[in-house]
């Protein structure tokens, strides 16, 4: 096992492929978890990086029309770093939203 996720802050239900970087860091989402507020589990989801077995929680998602909840499906990375992924409850009109968070 390279971690194992709690279900609170460290978030739960990992979903979808990782993304590695050239340094062997690992990013990836879990469904739910982390310390986002206002959904009707423990947390909303969050973003994370594993770097030498250590969780670094990068974002918590938050039900909004600026954010989003319950990301599934994993992250890609591009050449810069950024990262992308896909929120089941988010965006404007609440049908989902795909998120971009950059170093």
């Amino acid at each position: 096992m390279l971690f194992n996720f709690n279900g609170g802050n460290s978030g739960g239900y990992p979903d979808g492929e990782l993304a590695e970087d050239a340094a062997g860091n690992l990013y990836g989402t879990t469904v739910y978890g982390g310390s986002g507020v206002g959904c009707p589990y423990a947390g909303c989801g969050l973003l994370f990086e594993l770097s030498a077995g250590k969780e670094i929680v990068l974002h918590n998602f938050t039900p909004s029309s600026t954010d989003g909840a319950y990301p599934y499906g994993g992250v890609l990375r591009d050449s810069s770093g950024s990262l992308y992924g896909v929120l089941e409850g988010a965006g404007a009109y609440g049908f989902g939203a795909v998120f971009k968070d950059t170093p």
